[in-house]
């Protein structure tokens, strides 16, 4: 398994969950393909590549168009290089990169203007929106990317008993879960109405007449959100 960057060749350090994404997404991988993701240490992006007949048979290698090897530098600690940013605008990395700092929101709503709102407020805070195609779309990102939120409209699929999203938010393992936070919007809900949104396993609910003033109504939910499991997040963390 991958264990080393080719460029620093220091350890990459990925966890248990960032390797069996990256072996989920090569189980899926078109042949001849390759998975890209930026070293955890230097930054240089990785490129892994799978042959589909043999799951087994991993092979990493640097990008053609790689500096020196480290060991032309070997001799030479006098001055660490700098790293190289060119996936800033080379497009190196994708939307398929496993590993991202940034945090991501998906958003799941047909209205294009309401879909458009959300998406900004949640730009405006860091985020990174995704609005897939469909809804077996949204799924199958799901299965490859810890997504930080998940904003879904009770339409989105006809209706919330029918969702197949809602389905499996509902029956996600709390170790996944509790690390989302899940937003749901139609017009029948009662803005901030933890009891509405404890029922239908959400983490806020929000009215459709509520949409003009949705970034004030994420700082808030997600500033309560924050307040009331941060301590209980970090105190998992801690214990591994």
């Amino acid at each position: 398994m991958i264990s080393t960057c080719p460029h620093c060749q220091q350890q990459l350090g990925l966890t248990e969950s960032q390797q069996q994404q990256i072996e989920s997404a090569l189980a899926v991988l078109e042949s001849g393909k390759k998975l890209k993701f930026a070293c955890p240490q230097c930054q240089k992006p990785i490129e892994v590549g799978s042959d589909a007949a043999v799951k087994t048979d991993i092979t990493i290698s640097a990008p053609s168009s790689k500096p020196s090897s480290v060991q032309e530098d070997a001799g030479d600690f006098s001055q660490p290089q700098a790293p190289d940013i060119s996936w800033l605008t080379g497009g190196e990395l994708s939307e398929k990169d496993i590993i991202d700092d940034v945090p991501q929101v998906l958003v799941l709503i047909n209205d294009e203007v309401i879909r458009e709102k959300i998406s900004d407020a949640f730009e405006a805070m860091g985020y990174k929106p995704e609005c897939p195609g469909s809804p077996k779309e949204a799924i199958t990102r799901m299965r490859f990317v810890e997504f930080d939120a998940v904003v879904l409209h009770v339409n989105y699929e006809g209706s919330l008993e029918d969702s197949t999203v809602h389905s499996l938010m509902k029956s996600m393992m709390m170790p996944k879960r509790r690390r989302i936070y899940y937003m749901l919007v139609g017009p029948d809900f009662h803005t901030f109405y933890n009891i509405e949104a404890l029922a239908h396993s959400a983490n806020l609910v929000v009215n459709e007449i509520e949409i003009s003033n949705i970034g004030l109504v994420l700082r808030k939910g997600l500033r309560d959100y924050e307040e009331l499991f941060g301590p209980f997040l970090a105190a998992l963390e801690a214990k591994g």
